[in-house]
């Protein structure tokens, strides 16, 4: 990547190393000179000034001062020289005491054209920087007299500075390209394992941008990146379940509008009839269609009969709305099936009796379930009703209740026509009729197997339905209580 991180530490680094280099090789260049002259100047006035010193409390010839005089020479690398004003030597440091009286004497007679600057001039005292071409070298020296007429020269050579300064330059020039050289490598190598997290990092937000929010960084590092990867992982996370929570809003509020939508044209296509019925009947009383007593009550018992049939409708619907929307919660409580069972057989013998209903019961009793005793009526009276409505041929009857692993089950099973396989899933949907006909002359709205579907799912239980031997059963499970929780069937 052309504007990788790993690039640009690498040219930075590089860059730094090879500025550090030419920096350091343009002081060497302009400042290595000065310094070593400057340090060269103060060695020489402070050798000046400690013979001027000496000169005043010591003797010239003593074993202590000669001594002191040849260590300081020693020690700053330079050459001292004393005469008298008789010209005797006094003393001289240097190898070859003729050379550096020659140069003594060029000085004190002005005939030296060596001088290449005047450095420091004050009265009795020269210093001077100068070549002498006897030598073919560089000196830096001071000459003059003291105040008793003696003579003296200081000199130190100058080294070529320059030449030590270039060929130091170049060394560090040839040093530093090599390090810039290495540096860089190792740094590529470096950098490419440093940036893995960052690309990782980089790849896991370009994935969240499409909204892919499986992805997950796997990086096991406790520095700042791996925080980082760690709290993406977690923002992640979060997006990933609010948006799952968001999409299931999202279907929950299309379903709902789908569902008012339905609902209302449902409820209005169940209350259309009635509320026509109503308003013919009455409008032919308001009318006075017929004053015979017999034709009134007729007119007056359908109104009733379809009012009545529009109360239970509402009804009906309010207790699924109820459902659906968990606006009823389940109240939990233990209680005998078969018992249960038995009493809405019991209150529903008129209607059975009606409709010439054979009815047989067969239970494992006490069935102790663990439900809403109330719900589970619902779905009981539901069933009752159903087989009612529904029977044909021998118009018999079978209820049973029995154990089934952790649940009781208990099925109701009618003689009738079967229910067309393509519509078994359906029967359970608000308003489904299979024969809209033969519910219409019952007065069914379509509503109570969406009820025994709406307990049942809260209940969180199984329920269905199957075509047998000439008839049909529908059935239910809950769960059987637990031992802990049987009660005595005394109380019952």
């Amino acid at each position: 990547m052309r504007n990788s991180i790993r690039r640009k530490a690498s040219i930075i680094i590089i860059a730094a190393i090879l500025t550090s280099v030419l920096l350091f090789i343009l002081i060497n260049a302009y400042g290595l000179e000065r310094v070593y002259i400057s340090k060269k100047q103060q060695s020489i006035y402070s050798a000046y000034t400690y013979l001027k010193s000496a000169m005043e409390t010591e003797d010239l010839d003593s074993e202590s001062f000669l001594r002191n005089l040849q260590a300081r020479c020693e020690v700053a690398n330079m050459t001292i020289m004393l005469r008298d004003p008789s010209g005797r030597l006094v003393y001289s440091s240097a190898k070859s005491a003729e050379n550096q009286n020659r140069r003594l004497e060029a000085y004190i007679l002005d005939r030296n054209s060596g001088i290449e600057e005047v450095l420091r001039e004050e009265d009795g005292f020269w210093l001077v920087r100068a070549y002498d071409d006897f030598t073919q070298m560089e000196y830096l020296e001071c000459y003059g007299y003291y105040p008793d007429g003696t003579f003296f020269i200081v000199s130190t050579a100058l080294e070529s500075v320059s030449q030590i300064a270039k060929l130091t330059n170049r060394f560090m020039l040839l040093v530093g390209s090599v390090i810039a050289v290495l540096s860089g490598v190792a740094v590529h190598f470096m950098a490419k394992r440093m940036t893995r997290p960052i690309r990782e990092l980089s790849e896991l937000s370009k994935k969240m941008s499409n909204l892919d929010f499986t992805a997950r960084y796997e990086g096991t590092s406790s520095d700042e990146l791996g925080v980082l990867g760690s709290n993406m992982n977690e923002m992640a996370s979060t997006l990933e379940q609010t948006i799952r929570q968001l999409q299931k809003d999202i279907d929950q509020k299309t379903q709902i509008d789908e569902m008012r939508k339905e609902f209302i044209s449902n409820v209005s296509h169940e209350l259309k009839t009635p509320i026509a019925l109503i308003q013919g009947y009455a409008e032919g009383l308001q009318e006075g269609v017929s004053d015979d007593p017999e034709s009134r009550e007729y007119y007056c018992s359908v109104i009733v009969d379809e009012a009545q049939r529009m109360n239970k409708l509402v009804r009906k619907l309010l207790e699924l709305t109820q459902l659906e929307f968990a606006q009823t919660e389940a109240d939990y409580d233990v209680f005998d099936l078969a018992e249960a069972a038995r009493g809405i057989l019991e209150s529903s013998r008129l209607m059975l009796e009606e409709a010439g209903a054979h009815v047989s019961f067969e239970a494992e009793e006490p069935a102790l379930v663990s439900a809403d005793e109330f719900m589970a009526e619902q779905v009981i009276r539901n069933y009752y009703d159903n087989a009612v409505h529904h029977l044909t041929g021998e118009k018999e009857i079978v209820i049973r209740i029995f154990r089934t692993g952790e649940n009781y089950r208990m099925t109701v099973y009618n003689t009738g026509d079967p229910i067309p396989a393509e519509e078994m899933e359906k029967i359970w949907e608000k308003f489904y009729k299979v024969d809209k006909a033969r519910t219409r002359s019952y007065g069914g709205s379509g509503i109570g197997l969406s009820i025994v579907k709406a307990v049942m799912n809260q209940h969180g239980k199984d329920y269905g339905v199957r075509n047998i031997d000439e008839g049909v059963e529908f059935w239910f499970e809950l769960g059987a209580a637990e031992e802990e929780e049987t009660i005595d069937p005394n109380s019952l």
